[in-house]
């Protein structure tokens, strides 16, 4: 079955629409118990200091199954743990862990 290959769960969770960790289900007559919701993102902001800022993701940052960052956040996710969320160019430069410097096609004289 191929949902198999995206589904990382289940995992238990708690909470309901009056808490802070959002979470719900309605029963049905076709899947009792199966229909509901959770967080899909979390995020604090820091207006004074935006480089404080956090937030998480509730699998990974990849929609690409078998990629290491495709559920790398699913723990820290349940045990309510953020990740930085940075906004300067020194804080982004610094957490960096890759480059990609994209330039544009030559164009003029010489160019294919």
């Amino acid at each position: 079955m191929i949902g198999r290959a995206f589904s990382r769960g289940p995992y238990p969770a708690g909470g309901d629409v009056n808490t802070i960790w959002q979470g719900a289900y309605a029963p049905s007559e076709d899947a009792p118990a199966l229909i509901g919701f959770s967080p899909g993102y979390r995020q604090v902001l820091d207006l004074g200091r935006w480089d404080r800022s956090t937030f998480q993701l509730p699998t990974g940052q990849s929609g690409i199954p078998g990629h290491p960052r495709y559920d790398d956040s699913i723990e820290e996710f349940r045990a309510g743990r953020q990740r930085p969320l940075l906004y300067s160019r020194e804080a982004v430069e610094a957490y960096a862990e890759h480059r990609l410097l994209l330039q544009p096609a030559a164009t003029g004289e010489g160019a294919e």
